[in-house]
């Protein structure tokens, strides 16, 4: 009797690594018959900016990680974690530019392509002046000085700025005419003042918020987002993962061939450099927009299933996807609170969407949730 071959069904996922996210995947493995392909595995890309909560952030039971753990010993080999440094400012004109050239998107989530500064970003930045600057491994005179920088840089009047030009003119005449080639977060304390040298002592720094271990270094990425604080609502390092899954696949397969745990940094392991990467933005849009078959440009790497985690960038890549492939199954990841449970109860009952009612899931104030409803009906409707 001849074997049948083993059918993969490819996941994208963006959401946050908690137990109940663990226990969706672990779900996943099980419902072969809504794919209608036997046999089959599961193979996860998952989408791992390194700010994204980690389980490590949860408060567990010993009962709880036990589980935890043992579902990830079912997952091993299956998930391919992405991460791909999204600093300078022409990749990121260049996804706003891919965005806002997309049909769909501009059907179904119109505002979100109005440009705009980021003011959440200041927000955060200054909590890191309270919070980061003065746990710093320098002297107190140094962190004053950085402090007053910083504080400066939030005072400024940004009032006037319409485009994306008019936002680089004034970093560059504000803050350094290289700004924006010092905007990785372990050195982009040097446009405040700080030394090459205490920089390199502050990415190796952790420091105590409550009962959490953060890294310094994570956190002064902050200052780099108020640097590129100009564009469409939201973050766009999913979308752009999602971009280097499909444009870069050969280049995955090869880098995790001997461990497909580890994560890949897509500048660093694939070897990917800024110029490669808006090149291969525009010829993914262009791919997208333009082809009426879209999906017999990625034919050889289907996929089927979405994970999202409902903010902005998200939710562009589970439409990215719908509009690419034939996906069988998108599932929201949100907080279990109000208005996600009043969402999840009026449409979890309909095919091919899922939720995951998340008490650990802390970012309801990232999402719109008049976008989340708008990519349920799209999707609803296209089914």
């Amino acid at each position: 009797m001849n074997q049948q071959q083993t059918t993969f069904i490819r996941c994208f996922m963006s959401g946050h690594a908690t137990l109940a996210y663990q226990e969706k995947l672990n779900v996943l493995l099980e419902i072969a018959d809504i794919f209608n392909d036997k046999p089959f595995d599961m193979l996860f890309y998952n989408s791992l900016p390194p700010f994204n909560a980690k389980i490590e952030d949860c408060k567990l039971t010993q009962e709880e990680k036990a589980t935890y753990d043992a579902i990830a010993n079912r997952l091993a080999n299956k998930i391919i974690n992405i991460n791909t440094a999204l600093y300078q400012p022409n990749i990121k004109n260049a996804l706003i530019n891919g965005v806002r050239s997309n049909e769909l998107i501009q059907k179904v989530l119109p505002d979100l392509l109005q440009t705009k500064i980021d003011e959440f970003t200041f927000t955060q930045l200054k909590s890191v002046i309270k919070e980061v600057i003065p746990v710093l491994d320098t002297t107190e005179e140094r962190k004053a000085l950085f402090a007053t920088n910083l504080q400066a840089w939030i005072e400024l009047k940004k009032d006037n700025i319409n485009t994306t030009q008019e936002w680089t003119q004034f970093v560059q005449t504000h803050i350094h005419p290289e700004a924006f080639n010092r905007l990785h977060q372990d050195q982009v304390l040097t446009l405040f003042g700080a030394t090459e040298e205490e920089c390199n002592r502050f990415k190796a720094q952790e420091y105590t918020k409550g009962d959490k271990k953060k890294q310094v270094a994570n956190e002064l990425r902050w200052i780099s987002k108020t640097l590129t604080a100009y564009g469409i609502e939201g973050c766009l390092t999913d979308l752009l993962n999602l971009i280097v899954v499909l444009m870069f696949m050969p280049n995955i397969q090869a880098s995790t061939a001997d461990n497909p745990n580890k994560i890949i940094n897509s500048q660093e392991d694939l070897y990917i450099t800024d110029d490669n990467l808006i090149s291969a933005i525009s010829a993914f849009f262009s791919v997208v927009n333009e082809s009426s078959d879209a999906k017999r440009h990625f034919e050889q790497n289907t996929f089927e299933v979405a994970i999202n985690d409902c903010e902005s960038d998200d939710l562009l890549s589970t439409l990215i996807l719908s509009q690419i492939f034939n996906i069988k199954m998108v599932i929201f990841q949100c907080p279990n609170t109000e208005p996600f449970r009043e969402l999840y109860i009026k449409h979890h009952n309909i095919p091919n969407i899922s939720f995951i009612l998340d008490p650990k899931c802390r970012n309801a104030k990232k999402i719109n949730i008049n976008h989340v409803k708008a990519v349920i009906e799209y999707l609803t409707t296209k089914h």
